[in-house]
């Protein structure tokens, strides 16, 4: 099975470099970013089919929104072979920030508004902008600008222009608010294997810091929506459970310790206070 995997991985590092063009392949940084890049484009309609699929199956009259929803989520498939075809990369990039942008808020905007589920995503934003672009202050402040004017019109729609009430029950939208937070375990799998690599070859290379960073953020991003989800005793029954599911390699005394700050968090959070992880991320 382990050769398997590693026949997948070596195919999909193949699939990623033949959409890679020869003038980025020749930058070592600008290679690395189109690396994960293409991974995210390759893999990630995977799994954000999975919110779409689970709207269509909770929601009692799936309408035109989910099939936007869905259609955008499968637009970025076209983004690696836009690549390959010489479109320059940074437009690029902006574009998918765009796209990415437009389906977060398009779901939070059928779907519960600013207490939808699928608002903890807006986490993903700076993360995968950082991973994409380079250091230029000129980029950031036109992801910034085009964040900016996204939520403007996101809240203009919300509370002004046309609001949207959606059909989706109560008990269906803490479903897909649990799906979203079964990743977790996934999420620290992923990064207990990282440095268990890490530490097993004594270095740490760049894709590996940048999968790391990449499975650190969608861990912090589901952890921040199971806390607005769950009441205390929820959270306590939920944390037993991911402790238990947790990789061996894991220290015993890191359990304890994500279990006490997600505890304090929750308190805080139900008391009308500022979630202190969602502080440390803003």
């Amino acid at each position: 099975m382990k050769h398997s995997l590693m026949q997948m991985i070596a195919a999909l590092d193949r699939l990623v470099n033949y959409f890679i063009p020869p003038d980025i392949m020749a930058d070592r940084e600008a290679r690395v970013r189109a690396h994960v890049f293409l991974i995210s484009h390759i893999l990630g309609p995977f799994i954000g089919s999975v919110v779409p699929g689970t709207i269509f199956f909770l929601d009692p009259s799936p309408g035109y929104e989910v099939a936007i929803l869905t259609t955008s989520i499968m637009s970025f498939w076209l983004f690696p072979f836009l690549l390959r075809a010489g479109v320059p990369y940074n437009p690029l990039a902006l574009v998918s920030i765009q796209n990415l942008i437009f389906c977060i808020l398009w779901s939070c905007y059928f779907y519960g508004g600013v207490t939808s589920p699928t608002l903890a995503w807006v986490l993903t934003i700076p993360l995968l902008a950082f991973f994409y672009l380079d250091s230029s202050a000129r980029l950031r402040m036109i992801v910034i600008g085009i964040f900016a004017v996204n939520l403007t019109i996101f809240a203009g729609c919300l509370y002004g222009y046309h609001p949207i009430k959606s059909d989706l029950p109560v008990d269906a939208m803490q479903g897909l608010g649990l799906i979203s937070a079964v990743d977790t375990q996934e999420d620290v799998s992923e990064q207990d294997a990282l440095l268990a690599g890490a530490l097993a070859s004594g270095s740490l290379t760049a894709d590996a810091r940048v999968a790391f960073g990449q499975a650190a953020g969608r861990q912090q991003d589901d952890t921040l929506l199971y806390q607005e989800l769950f009441t205390a005793p929820e959270l306590k029954t939920y944390s037993a459970t991911m402790n238990a599911l947790a990789p061996a390699a894991l220290p015993s005394a890191l359990i304890p310790s994500l279990s006490a700050r997600s505890n304090r968090t929750i308190v805080s959070t139900r008391a009308g206070a500022m979630p202190r992880s969602r502080a440390s991320c803003t």
